[in-house]
């Protein structure tokens, strides 16, 4: 059959349809079923049995009732295959180059299936092909020039495959094309101008997600027919080309995620059927124009993360079917336009990351009874937060982080029942009576909410209990950096969706809640700079997904558990506490260890184990003021990443490892404050750009003058009374002459008393 389906590929290339004789048609029914059977066999998996009734029968139009396949009723169509239609059937295999015989076809949908292997070239012979979609599979190399033979062609659908090279030159062939998606692929290369130029009757075209470059060509301005234009998320640099407010049909303009440069063109402003301009993420300059404002019929209007200047347009204001405005990550300045509070209808207002100021209107909420994300983070916002957005009920986030809004919290906002996110963290908001706390009660109305950040504000009094009423769907809070007292209640192991707990810098006291090991998702606690006491629970050994673990300045106690070996940790601070014990080789065996360890300022006691030698990807290590004693491991100088070493003020003795050489790029290595002993190796000298603190020791010899040693900013030696020589700034007495010392030693006599006698021996 192979080889039937491969001659007759021949002899269609060969001699067109349209040159046999009348009397073929018996065998070209044939050849269409062939062709089909063909298809099946290059199928590798079609898991819903799609393929099935695909067999082959005596009745040569019998294929015409398999799944997927229509034929024509009339004519020399009759009994001809005309499409072949199979999409989401999540089939996978390569498209069989058969397939070009059914030269018929009208109609080729493949879509959303597991195809891969390349576009077969035969295709070029479906000239009556009319509708072709092979988008959502797994396609890859060139889109082959030759399809563009097939001039009866109106929609291409190639999206979401992983196509290659660049757009072929020989489109503008299809001069009936009205449809062209090419989005999600990896094409490359510009636009080829001129082709595109020759597609009068285009309406939809979309090459967004690639990886063109150049410039949009101005020449796409003369699709009169363009309803849909999309170059989202490519390389394209240049200007907005003005001519593209000649496209007076658009209704969709999306050009996010370029390079393009300059002013957004007021022109713009002309385009009166746009419904989504989407236009952020460029390097866009100038002021926001006043004529955006003519836009009437607006659904979206995204400028977000531009370079854009100046005061938001009070035009804007005019765009009353808007439902989706981002401004976010500009330099905008001056206040909200009174204007913005007529757009009704809005859903997303974003703002973040500008330079705007004023306060909100207390009637804010009562103005955008739509709306579901208010994100006006990272700006310059004063005044209270208005009760009024809790009358905003469809409001899933409410972001208003890194502004100066101050006085309490609305008690409100529990009746925010779909609230997702709540961020109200670096403000000057205020929490001192217990009625202050209101609305943390009222958020365990909020049954999905997910993220709450209150960090860095002005919140005090005691914590309250009702923080464990929470959603369950909880996943970050962050309150920490505020001045909160009383204790961790220890049903917050109640939170079971947690992954980020930060509770730092505030007053809390009394011990770490046992119950915090039942979160087995946390990923990251921190606690630090508290009056936190007691032991760290061991329970904290089940958390196998915390990364990081940060209790440092608090009044903790006993051994470091070795339990929390078993937490697959990159940071462990535990610095500034009163831990005793010894460093617990256990700690010293995690392989993910890479990032932070600290536990300096405690009381630790023992030897630092030669295991800290398996640290081999952590970058700080600090360890200083403890009393670990005895010698420097030299495995320490197989965790080759270290770039800050601090090891001082404790009771380290012996000599400096010639291992540390092996250390590939250290900033910082502190011994200072030891026992240790010996002379300062010369390799230390050979280490660049590193800053060497050896003082107070017990160090002795020459001071190496090479390398670092030459700059006295770069190292310190203070307190080692036996040291010699050095640069001359360093006012270090000279070391004896080697020469004239061992001359000296030649002649002095050791005197023995033998039998009474005195004896005289020279060495």
């Amino acid at each position: 059959m192979e080889l039937l389906v491969t001659f007759l590929l021949f002899t269609t290339a060969a001699f067109p349809l349209s040159s046999l004789p009348s009397n073929s048609q018996a065998a070209s029914v044939s050849t269409d079923q062939l062709a089909l059977l063909s298809f099946k066999k290059f199928v590798t998996d079609d898991p819903n049995g799609a393929l099935k009734s695909w067999r082959r029968a005596a009745s040569n139009v019998s294929y015409c009732q398999w799944h997927g396949v229509k034929c024509g009723s009339r004519g020399w169509r009759r009994g001809r295959v005309t499409a072949l239609e199979l999409p989401g059937l999540n089939i996978s295999g390569i498209i069989s180059p058969a397939l070009a015989n059914l030269t018929f076809l009208r109609s080729l949908d493949l879509s959303q299936n597991h195809l891969h292997g390349s576009l077969p070239h035969e295709f070029s012979l479906l000239r009556s092909l009319n509708h072709f979609d092979l988008s959502f599979n797994t396609l890859d190399g060139e889109i082959p020039p030759s399809l563009c033979r097939c001039s009866n062609l109106r929609n291409i659908s190639l999206g979401f495959n992983n196509l290659q090279g660049g757009i072929p030159e020989e489109l503008g062939i299809l001069v009936d094309l009205q449809s062209l998606s090419l989005l999600y692929n990896n094409l490359t290369g510009s636009v080829p101008a001129d082709s595109f130029q020759k597609l009068q009757k285009l309406e939809y075209l979309s090459l967004a997600s690639n990886k063109l470059s150049g410039v949009i060509p101005d020449s796409f301005g003369n699709l009169s027919s363009l309803t849909y234009l999309l170059l989202n998320n490519n390389s394209f640099t240049g200007t907005i080309p003005p001519s593209l407010s000649a496209l007076s049909s658009l209704t969709k303009l999306g050009l996010m995620g370029n390079y393009l440069t300059e002013n957004i063109p007021p022109s713009l402003g002309n385009l009166s059927n746009l419904l989504w301009l989407d236009i952020g993420f460029n390097n866009l300059t100038g002021t926001i124009p006043r004529s955006l404002g003519n836009l009437y019929s607006l659904n979206l209007l995204a400028v977000s993360e531009n370079k854009l200047t100046g005061p938001i347009p009070p035009q804007l204001g005019n765009l009353r079917n808007l439902t989706y405005l981002s401004l976010e990550f500009n330099n905008l300045t001056g206040h909200i336009p009174d204007s913005l509070f007529n757009l009704s209808s809005l859903q997303l207002f974003s703002l973040q990351s500008n330079n705007l100021q004023g306060s909100l209107p207390k009637e804010m909420g009562n103005s955008f009874p739509q709306l579901e994300y208010l994100h006006l983070g990272i700006n310059e916002f004063h005044g209270s937060i208005p009760s009024s957005l809790c009358n905003s009920t469809n409001l899933r986030d409410l972001l208003l982080e890194y502004n100066q809004f101050s006085g309490t919290i609305p008690p409100c906002l529990g009746q925010l029942y779909g609230l997702f996110r709540l961020g109200l963290g670096v403000n000057q908001l205020e929490a001192r009576s217990p009625t202050d706390w209101n609305f943390l009660t009222s958020l365990a109305n909020c049954s999905i909410l997910s993220y709450l950040g209150l960090a860095a504000n002005n919140l005090g009094g005691t914590m309250p209990s009702s923080i464990v009423n929470l959603s369950t769907t909880l996943q970050v809070i962050y309150i920490d950096y505020n001045i909160i007292e009383g204790t961790i209640p220890e049903e917050i192991g109640n939170l079971v969706s947690l992954t980020q707990i930060a509770m730092g810098g505030n007053l809390l006291h009394g011990t770490l809640p046992v119950s915090l090991g039942r979160l087995n998702m946390l990923q990251d606690i921190e606690f630090e700079q508290n009056k936190l006491e007691g032991e760290i629970p061991a329970s904290l050994g089940n958390l196998t997904q915390l990364t990081q673990l940060r209790l440092a300045e608090n009044l903790l106690s006993g051994n470091i558990p070795p339990s929390l070996a078993n937490c697959p940790l990159n940071w462990l601070d535990l610095q500034g506490n009163k831990l005793t014990g010894p460093v617990p080789i256990e700690i010293l065996r995690m392989p993910t260890l890479s990032d932070f360890l600290d536990m300096q300022d405690n009381m630790l006691s023992g030897a630092l184990p030669s295991e800290v030698g398996n640290l081999i990807n952590l970058q700080q290590l600090d360890i200083s003021n403890n009393r670990i004693s005895s010698e420097i491991p030299k495995s320490l100088g197989e965790c080759l990443l270290l770039a800050y070493l601090n090891l001082s003020m404790n009771l380290f003795e012996g000599s400096i490892p010639p291992s540390l050489s092996n250390l590939r790029g250290p900033q910082m290595i502190d011994l200072s404050y030891n026992n240790l002993s010996g002379n300062i190796p010369e390799f230390l000298g050979n280490i660049s750009g590193v800053y060497l603190n050896l003082s107070f020791n017990d160090l002795e010899g020459a001071v190496p003058k090479h390398g670092i040693f030459q700059n006295l900013s770069a190292f310190s030696i203070t307190g080692n009374s036996r040291l010699c020589g050095g640069i001359s700034e360093l006012r270090l007495p000279p070391c004896p002459n080697k020469v004239f010392r061992t001359q000296i030693n030649k002649a002095v006599p050791i005197f023995s008393s033998l039998d009474g006698q005195i004896s005289k021996d020279f060495l």
